[in-house]
């Protein structure tokens, strides 16, 4: 993204998927508000601004449409092509005609699908590879029609995933591995990471008189849960569970391994500790992620009893119980 800062940028600018708000902090006084679907972007943005002796910014969820005007936009390229057009759909209703768009990102990211994506809007001209990273230029001239709607339906429950969340597509294999492995009589029940919500819309399903609190650090992630839930149930949007009132019997997770585009166990790590924190004494745990994580390994940190279920070559399942109350929590990071 250092490659749009060399140019003539007009403002106030409004910035959208700046992650920890690098952008927003280096533009200063020329952003006009950031637009995003992390929460943790939101906060993020706001501390390297006052560090940086910066006014607050308007922040606004995916969710939420930003209050104008804006003389242009900067998007910073998500990883899903449908995620994409689903920005660039909801630019179009946000800027005016013949407004400037700026789409950065590495260069292998921006390749010639999301140039044609881009053209959809308006004569769209790539710039040139810089450190790895590539913009993309053009004017606001016409609108993008958003991406067909995905309804993919598992065990009997319709899903309504927005774009980009995990599980759009439907039940992923670790996750199918999971509900098969599955023996609970719950009342209370915590989908941790919720992505699309499958797993809480199944265990609803399959428990109607669990109550269920879907969370998730994505505003969108949590509206797909929220669009496709039938029962009861409560949507936080959070960093890794916190803010769920402790009184579970299960928390069901399918931990992300990356942040961002870097691999990580650190996400993970701090949504075991939250599991642990909310769980009830008698609660347990269910994990699903690739065996190659060790997951079981970390979870002894903050539970007494940790089995791994499953014989997948490819996933491992895992329970874990007795949670420990007296473990410092994990510390943020890679």
């Amino acid at each position: 993204m250092s490659a749009v800062l060399e140019e003539d940028l007009p403002g106030p600018l409004l910035l959208v998927e700046d992650a920890f708000g690098a952008l927003a902090t280096a533009l200063g006084e020329r952003s006009g508000a950031s637009w995003g679907d992390s929460v943790l972007g939101r906060g993020a943005t706001a501390w390297n601004r006052a560090r940086n002796g910066l006014p607050p910014l308007p922040w606004f969820p995916s969710t939420e449409r930003p209050e104008g005007p804006f003389a242009g936009a900067l998007l910073r390229v998500p990883r899903s092509l449908r995620r994409l057009r689903w920005w660039l759909h909801a630019l179009g209703e946000v800027l005016p005609t013949g407004a400037p768009l700026w789409i950065a990102g590495r260069a292998d990211h921006l390749g010639s699908r999301v140039l044609s994506a881009a053209q959809g809007l308006g004569a769209a001209e790539a710039g040139l590879q810089r450190h790895k990273s590539r913009v993309i230029r053009l004017r606001l001239e016409r609108r993008v029609p958003p991406p067909d709607e995905r309804c993919p339906e598992v065990a009997g429950v319709q899903l309504r995933p927005a774009p980009g969340v995990f599980g759009e597509d439907g039940l992923d294999a670790g996750s199918a591995l999971l509900l098969d492995l599955l023996e609970a009589e719950p009342r209370r029940i915590v989908d941790l990471g919720c992505g699309s919500g499958v797993l809480g819309l199944v265990a609803q399903a399959r428990w109607p008189g669990a109550s269920v609190t879907w969370t998730d650090a994505s505003y969108l992630a949590v509206a797909s849960a929220r669009a496709a839930a039938t029962g009861p149930g409560d949507f936080l949007v959070c960093d890794a569970g916190e803010g769920v009132i402790p009184g579970a019997d299960l928390v069901l997770c399918n931990p992300p391994f990356h942040a961002g585009r870097a691999r990580t166990r650190a996400v993970a790590a701090r949504m075991f500790g939250q599991a642990a924190r909310m769980l009830e004494e008698q609660g347990a745990l269910w994990v699903v992620g690739n065996r190659h994580l060790d997951y079981h390994q970390g979870l002894r940190r903050w539970f007494a009893d940790v089995r791994v279920l499953s014989k997948d070559p490819r996933f491992a399942v895992i329970r874990a119980r007795g949670p420990r109350r007296d473990v410092p929590p994990a510390s943020p990071g890679p």
